[in-house]
Parts: C-alpha cells; structure tokens; sequence
C-alpha cells in the first residue's frame, strides 16, 4: 500500500488529507489494478507504481471537485489583444475542464503511462 507520507513527503501531493487518504488510495488501486489486468505493465523504478497511485488519486480529487462545484475550473481568457488584432474565445470558458468519462479515463490512462510502460496485448 502506498503510504499518505510517501503521498506528501515523495510524491508532494496536497489535496487529500490524511483522513480521506485510505479511499483515495483504494479508488486509486482498483483502477491500476483494472489496468494490470488489461494491459502487460512494468514499472522502470520501485516507486513508479506508488507515483502513478499518487497521480491518479489526485486526478480522481480533481474530477470530483470540478464536478461536484467545490472547485472551479480553471477559466480560459475570454479573449486577447495583441496590438490591432484580437481574438474572442468566450464559447470555450465553460468548457476548460472536460470531466466527461471518456476524457477521464484518458487521463488516467495517460498518468499511468507516466509512470509506468503499458503495453497492449497478451500479458
């Protein structure tokens, strides 16, 4: 099990606390298990895999927050001006995190290939 001081001390992660690390590591684990089982994966050093338990565990808080409203997304401009030309992006403020399941899952797959090499095929 990957420790909540491994999580602060080695990974310097911030957004869950000490009370809320034991589920945020099982979520954690269970979708790096899911992974193991579908794909062949090897981690190159003896704290990848706790890294990458730490990074999806953080993208899992992230999500949640965006979803549930206790954080916002981070806002894109809604336009810029470079001396006579600008550019109006407003359509795309509201959309500046997709929390959608699919860009979920991509995203915690492309944490784990972070950390780990992930190869598709027979284990």
């Amino acid at each position: 099990m990957t420790s909540y001081e491994f999580y602060v001390c080695k990974y310097g992660g911030k957004a869950i606390q000490p009370d809320e690390w034991q589920t945020a590591y099982a979520d954690a684990d269970a979708l790096i298990r899911r992974y193991e089982r579908l794909y062949r994966v090897e981690y190159p050093t003896d704290s990848a895999r706790d890294t990458a338990v730490c990074a999806i565990a953080d993208a899992q808080r992230r999500f949640a927050d965006v979803q549930s409203g206790a954080a916002a997304a981070p806002a894109a401009p809604a336009s810029v001006t470079i001396g006579s030309v600008s550019e109006s992006y407003a359509a795309n403020t509201a959309a500046a995190i997709d929390a959608t399941p699919k860009a979920q899952a991509a995203e915690y797959y492309r944490i784990l290939c972070l950390y780990a090499d992930v190869y598709r095929g027979c284990s």
